[in-house]
This record gives C-alpha cells, sequence and structure tokens, in this order.
C-alpha cells in the first residue's frame, strides 16, 4: 500500500514521539511513501 502523509505546522507542538509513532504504525500495516521535503503550507 502506498501512503501519503501530510504533517501540518502545529505538528511542532507535539512531542516528537507522535511522528515515529505514526511511522512504525504506518509501517506495521505495510505502507509504503515517501516524505515530501519540499512541501510548504503559508497560511
Amino acid at each position: 500500500m502506498r501512503v501519503s502523509l501530510f504533517v501540518p505546522c502545529f505538528v511542532d507542538q507535539l512531542p516528537p514521539q507522535v511522528g515515529l509513532a505514526t511511522d512504525k504504525v504506518l509501517k506495521r500495516i505495510g505502507a509504503h511513501g515517501q516524505k515530501e521535503l519540499y512541501l510548504v503550507l503559508i497560511g
């Protein structure tokens, strides 16, 4: 399964473990994706 995960600005307010746990769960269910390094949301 291929997925795309959008990480909004407010994620900066969460502890790093939230992002790591999300990645771990997605890998566990067999999801594969790539990180969008140049995706920017302004506004």
